[in-house]
């Protein structure tokens, strides 16, 4: 396979996980209900981190070239710890079970993210190259 279809199928995934991992946390607990409440909250504490946060680790994380699914999850815990403590210290009231809740949300999500944006092109790019050897 050509290094730029390779690179193109990378980007398919990646923005792909982007847009279904942030939100599954609240797909879960809400169920799919298209409650535009729930969805602006999703935007507001998943979505709006992700993006802050979770693009620039996942292009460091490439660039160190972490590519293990515990880098990723390492990563989605420690977003959504510091999204736990800025709500908690934005907030009048404190909860002390926010952080562990949304660490492991957040990690949860990256889970996913790495599922959809790692392993499942690897494998198909993997599948490929092997296919291509056995043929020559």
């Amino acid at each position: 396979m050509r290094p730029t279809v390779a690179l193109s199928v990378r980007v398919v995934f990646a923005l792909l996980a982007f847009l279904v991992s942030p939100g599954l946390p609240f797909a879960v607990l809400f169920g799919f209900s298209g409650d535009l409440k729930v969805l602006g909250i999703a935007v507001q504490f998943s979505y709006f981190p992700a993006l802050v946060l979770g693009i620039p680790l996942f292009l460091l994380l490439l660039y160190r070239g972490w590519g293990r699914w515990w880098h990723y999850v390492l990563g989605g815990v420690t977003i959504g710890a510091l999204v736990a403590v800025f709500v908690n210290f934005t907030m009048i009231a404190l909860d002390v079970w926010a952080t562990p809740v949304w660490a492991i949300g957040g990690g949860l999500c990256a889970a996913v993210f790495w599922g959809i944006a790692v392993a499942i092109p690897n494998l198909l790019l993997n599948a490929d190259a092997r296919r291509s050897a056995q043929a020559h």
